[in-house]
């Protein structure tokens, strides 16, 4: 057996021991090495910091006294620039006394104010650091001098170039705010923008400094320049209406009507909302005018005034009442005008004033024009109460026109015065109350008229009576306002207001129409009352009845073609029927007055026919047919000869009343005239048998014709 060899692996594990001690010892080398590095740079950062310690020492008194002479720099030029500054407000009072005594109009309105500006600081300066200074006083009495030059060229300015508009402008301006031209720039406002910069400028220097004399000026100027916009206004529409008159004279002596108590029979027509314009208003006014112009004329020679020299004083004071289209036109166009010039005094005011002066300046630049237009309508709501009192009611509605305007405009006249005094504030409300208080009473009294007329004279042939014709051509103009939807609504809003007028409908029914409808009713009633009662005075029945047929029949068929049945019928859905019925009546009534005529073709015992044929009639046979021929005669000619008296009006119901007639009388003459014409009951036969069938028949057709 073999011996193993240990030599070898411990040769190797030798090596490798050698290997590690030699690298150990290497890397005492380095570390030794190191250390004497790191011993060199800690002496290095020692030594770097002994040397800085005693820069330090040396370096930092020198900073101190640095410091300190700039500090002592720094001071001393504060105290030569507060030198120069307080120099300086003893030098402005000169400097600026050129721009100031030669006044703003002088030189740029900018530069002025700095110059003031300059002023005030002084003036601070000295009161608060040297008030017993000479200079002081020269400071102040020059910024007085340049606050008044400043209130002065403020006035100039407004003075200058506020100038009222022209009536064509405020015109023009209207048609534009309501929509049919573009918006207008050149008549915004009377004061032009470059101006109006100007006037602000100036107008805010003095409200910062205290000074509001200028609120009073400017208020004062505008409000007069306002007033004299809205007289021209007026003026304008006076001379137009003038023209318009004139021009109606030479058209026709019709035109007198409209200074005539009948000129109340011309309808105004004319505004829902504000912006609902007056232009507009016043052409549909003019056409309807137009239209019932020669009416009007009728009503006039109806009414028997006579207009020249010879008017009686009663009259003269009647014309000075009239409320004609040219003054509605007017006022709707005065008032839309006054909302539209609030609106821009508002606007240019603003910027004028401080907020809390703001309504209290702008109430006293309306507070006159405002005043103007509201006793234009007082005087027209008295003159409509005047015509109230003569019972002359047509000229009232009128006044419709005005209520619908005013309603519509309400609140945008709230927000123009909005902030004014209540008693400022209230007056378009004021007028309202009162002419819509003036409308109701004329609607109350008109009816409380159509039922207790004094007038009892009644026309001697019976045809309509003219309160009939009055009452109707009312009724007709009043609801000639449902061509425009916003006048239904006023006059239902006044009738709503009324116990006596508080209905229930449904929602198809217009209430408002529903509502004037039954006014119209109310009034029709009291009108058949009236007739009724008055139709007693006549002593003829007959001609009683013919009275109430032809008014009955006017009623039915105005209010058929006005349009005021369909507005009745809306509460009263018979009233047609009613009418028809009450025609038909009347006529059976009148075919009575036949009954005598009727009665001479009736024989108490019939004569047998075989004595008409053989011709042998006793003596009492033919005298009892002479008497019913010469009865018929008398009765027949006596009835033509009232009855030609009769009138009736209407060319349909005249023609189907002879129609009835002959239909009623001629078949029974006709048999009558055949079977005892022929005989021969007298040697004079020709006196009793005066009239054959075709006769009678034109007899019947000369009725109702004074002329026959």
């Amino acid at each position: 057996m073999e011996v193993a060899d240990t030599s070898v692996p411990g040769n190797v594990h030798s090596e490798k021991l050698q290997k590690e001690l030699a690298r150990m010892s290497k890397v005492r080398e380095v570390l030794a090495a190191s250390d004497q590095l790191t011993h060199g740079m800690t002496s290095i950062l020692d030594s770097f910091e002994r040397r800085l310690a005693s820069l330090e020492q040396t370096v930092l008194p020198v900073y101190h006294e640095t410091g300190n002479l700039q500090r002592r720099k720094q001071n001393i030029e504060k105290t030569l620039s507060r030198f120069d500054h307080v120099i300086s407000y003893y030098n402005v009072s000169k400097e600026v006394d050129p721009i100031i005594r030669n006044g703003p109009g002088a030189t740029n309105t900018e530069t002025y104010l700095m110059a003031m500006a300059r002023l005030q600081d002084a003036l601070t300066f000295f009161q608060s650091n040297n008030s017993q200074s000479v200079e002081l006083e020269n400071v102040m009495l020059l910024f007085t001098s340049g606050m008044e030059l400043l209130n002065k060229e403020f006035n100039d300015l407004v003075s200058k170039y506020s100038k009222q508009l022209q009536p064509v402008a405020v015109l023009d301006l209207l048609d534009r705010d309501d929509g049919q031209g573009p918006p207008s720039e050149t008549y915004t406002f009377d004061i032009p923008e470059n101006v109006m910069v100007d006037v602000r400028l100036i107008a805010n220097w003095l409200s910062n400094h205290n000074s509001d004399g200028y609120m009073t000026t400017y208020a004062r100027l505008r409000a007069g320049i306002l007033v004299r916009t809205i007289q021209a206004l007026q003026k304008h529409h006076k001379s137009r209406s003038n023209a318009s008159a004139k021009s109606s004279d030479t058209q026709s002596p019709a035109a007198l009507s409209q200074l005539s108590r009948s000129r109340a029979d011309l309808t105004p027509t004319g505004a829902a909302r504000s912006s609902r314009a007056p232009r507009r208003i016043a052409s549909r006014l003019e056409k309807k005018a137009n239209r019932m112009l020669q009416r009007a004329h009728k009503s006039l020679a109806q009414a028997g005034v006579q207009l020249g020299s010879g008017t009686p004083r009663s009259q003269l004071d009647h014309l000075e009442d009239l409320i004609d289209e040219h003054e509605v036109e007017a006022y709707l166009t005065t008032t839309s005008a006054l909302l539209r010039l609030f609106s821009y005094e508002l606007t240019q005011l603003t910027p004028l004033v401080p907020q809390n002066q703001l309504k209290k300046v702008f109430q006293t630049i309306i507070q006159d024009a405002l005043d103007l237009v509201v006793k234009d309508g007082e005087a027209m709501a008295g003159k409509a109460r005047r015509s109230i009192a003569r019972q002359d009611f047509a000229p009232v509605l009128n006044l419709f026109p005005l209520v619908s305007h005013l309603m519509a405009m309400r609140g945008e006249f709230e927000r123009s015065l909005q902030g004014c005094d209540p008693s400022v504030r209230n007056r378009i409300s004021g007028i309202i109350d009162v002419l819509h208080q003036t409308c109701v009473k004329s609607l109350d009294d008109f009816m409380e008229w159509v039922l207790n007329d004094p007038d009892r004279q009644l026309p001697r042939d019976g045809t309509v009576h003219q309160r009939t014709s009055n009452v109707i051509m009312f009724c007709d103009q009043l609801v000639e306002y449902t061509d425009m939807v916003e006048y239904t609504d006023t006059v239902g809003w006044m009738l709503c207001q009324h116990s006596n007028y508080d209905i229930v409908t449904t929602s198809k029914v217009d209430k408002n129409k529903a509502l004037l409808g039954v006014y119209i009713k109310k009034v029709l009633n009291a009108l058949g009352q009236s007739l009724l009662a008055t139709s007693e005075q006549y002593s003829d029945p007959y001609l009683r009845s013919v009275f109430r047929l032809n008014n009955y029949h006017y009623v039915l068929k105005c209010t058929q073609h006005s349009g005021l049945l369909d507005l009745v019928s809306l509460s009263e859905p018979t009233a047609e029927a009613t009418y028809n019925n009450l025609i038909m009546e009347q006529k059976r009534l009148y075919s009575q007055s036949w009954s005598r005529v009727l009665q001479a073709m009736t024989f108490a015992e019939d004569i047998p026919s075989f004595r008409l044929d053989i011709d042998k009639l006793s003596d009492k046979e033919k005298q009892t047919i002479k008497e019913k021929f010469a009865t018929f005669n008398r009765e027949m000619e006596e009835l033509c000869k009232v009855q030609r008296e009769y009138s009736l009006p209407d060319v349909q119901l005249r023609e189907s009343l002879k129609r009835d007639n002959k239909e009623f009388v001629l078949p029974k003459y006709t048999s009558f005239y055949d079977k005892y014409g022929s005989v021969t009951f007298s040697k004079n036969k020709d006196k009793y048998v005066k009239y054959t069938p075709a006769q009678i028949s034109a007899m019947i057709d000369s009725f109702f014709d004074t002329a026959a």
